[in-house]
């Protein structure tokens, strides 16, 4: 279970704004025959993406 993780990318564009991007990576076979036994979801989220002005 240990193998799926969570990547935050964080990049500032021309206005000054910070854009964070945050993205969850696809569990192993393993785990997921583990979340279909549970019922889970295999990813949690998708794909999130949020500008945050800079002070």
């Amino acid at each position: 279970m240990s193998t799926q993780k969570e990547v935050i990318t964080t990049v500032k564009n021309s206005k000054g704004k910070t854009i964070r991007i945050k993205k969850c990576s696809e569990p192993s076979v393993e785990a997921k025959r583990i979340y279909d036994a549970l019922n889970y979801k295999m990813v949690p989220f998708y794909m999130k993406k949020s500008v945050v002005p800079e002070n």
